[in-house]
């Protein structure tokens, strides 16, 4: 973008945005806004925004695991909270209790608030690029389901900025491997949804969701970081980093929708499905049914933490776990059973804890482990062949044989969309 009206915005030497007519920037050396106009801002090791900073007044930002905003908090106190109820709806916390309730459109905007009591608060329209008009009242704003906690104007999204004018703030992080070479829209790395902003929403600034009225919730067809594509639902060959239906419900019962994906959602390169090679058919090699999508959309994002040690290629994932007699289930929905192999004590497990992974296979794999699970235990996973890869510790509360076999088994969120099968 060359020009806003009379204004010429500026950039740095990595084609982040530093003013835009309506926002200054700097950033750091891994693409974060270290500081949106006067706020400084911190970010973690996984490139979350953690804390801003207003003249020496901190505001800390808490995720809940499934990576949304949770609440800002100040110190020990907190300053809001963000629940989220069924039906698109969100109950706003702050330090005084309940203080209303946001009602969100198909996109997740919110669009009216109403008090605990039931009554009318406020109101406020967006147009398809996130300005707002028709306000009434002290509206709440939040394009999308994100919010604008810096600065006015500015939406937080997780992992890129947002100011209103069809743009990001910085360019796609993936780069050429975003780009759909027959979708000309794709080539642009500063266009928000790829021009499409009632149909598509981009909840991580990373890639983008369709709609899908079957499934009653959002579709991405294609994630370029994954890198790993493949033919699909009767048509269409694989490609780099294509993933067919990535399903994020609207709602927790939307899981339950009983039908095989027959979404035809904007893809990327390789895109395999049913008839044009685009859609997001059955059962084949490239297309999930909304069990597969809902179990796959529990894994990626049910870690406690789920990150990338930096200059290597070594995974770390940790999760909370639980185990009662030869059941374990964990913060990713995954539920395994446990196998002694040496009865050691009573011979099956009970206790509570943690797990944590390194360079564990993409997919569940068995694990061999010595020691009591969710007590303290370490681990291989097996691979088919016979050879192990990555390692696993358990480490808690609990009792249980000392040598066990833990055998995937089944997932909690695809048994949930696959119920009414």
């Amino acid at each position: 973008m060359t020009s806003v009206g009379n204004f010429t915005p500026t950039y740095d030497s990595n084609g982040n945005v530093t003013n835009d007519s309506l926002h200054t920037y700097t950033w750091d050396s891994d693409g974060n806004s270290v500081t949106v106009d006067s706020v400084g801002l911190t970010f973690d090791a996984l490139d979350r925004m953690v804390e801003q900073n207003r003249s020496g007044v901190y505001t800390q930002i808490v995720y809940a695991p499934t990576g949304a905003k949770l609440a800002l908090m100040n110190g020990q106190s907190l300053v809001k909270a963000f629940i989220p109820l069924p039906g698109q709806a969100t109950a706003v916390y702050t330090s005084s209790g309940l203080d209303h309730y946001r009602h969100s459109d198909w996109l997740g905007s919110a669009r009216l608030t109403s008090s605990p009591t039931q009554s009318y608060a406020s109101s406020v329209a967006y147009a398809p690029l996130g300005e707002t008009y028709a306000q009434s009242g002290t509206a709440d704003f939040s394009f999308t389901g994100q919010n604008s906690d810096t600065t006015s104007g500015d939406y937080d999204f997780l992992f890129r900025e947002y100011s209103m004018q069809g743009r990001w703030a910085s360019p796609d992080p993936a780069g050429l491997a975003a780009v759909d070479p027959t979708n000309p829209q794709s080539w642009n790395r500063y266009a928000y949804v790829r021009n499409a902003p009632l149909t598509l929403i981009d909840p991580f600034g990373l890639c983008t969701f369709e709609y899908n009225s079957d499934l009653d919730g959002f579709v991405l067809t294609c994630d370029p970081i994954d890198g790993n594509g493949s033919a699909g639902g009767g048509g269409g060959g694989g490609g780099s980093g294509c993933r067919t239906t990535y399903f994020l419900p609207l709602d927790p019962d939307s899981l339950a929708s009983g039908d095989d994906a027959d979404a035809d959602p904007q893809s990327g390169p390789g895109c395999g499905g049913g008839g044009s090679g685009q859609h997001a058919g059955g059962n084949s090699s490239g297309g999930q049914t909304p069990a597969e999508a809902a179990t796959q959309y529990c894994r990626d994002n049910g870690h406690i933490l789920n990150f990338k040690v930096p200059f290597t290629n070594i995974t770390v994932t940790l999760d909370a776990t639980a185990t009662a007699g030869p059941i374990k289930y964990g913060t990713t929905n995954d539920i395994q059973t446990v196998i002694p192999l040496m009865p050691w004590g009573p011979p099956v497990g009970a206790g509570v804890g943690y797990t944590l992974k390194i360079n564990a296979p993409k997919d569940p794999a068995p694990q061999l482990s010595y020691g009591i699970q969710n007590g303290l235990s370490a681990g291989v996973f097996i691979k088919p062949d016979g050879t192990h890869q990555g390692s696993v510790f358990s480490f808690g509360l609990g009792i249980g044989p000392l040598y066990t076999l833990v055998l995937p088994t089944n997932n909690a969120c695809g048994m949930m969309a696959n119920k009414k099968n």
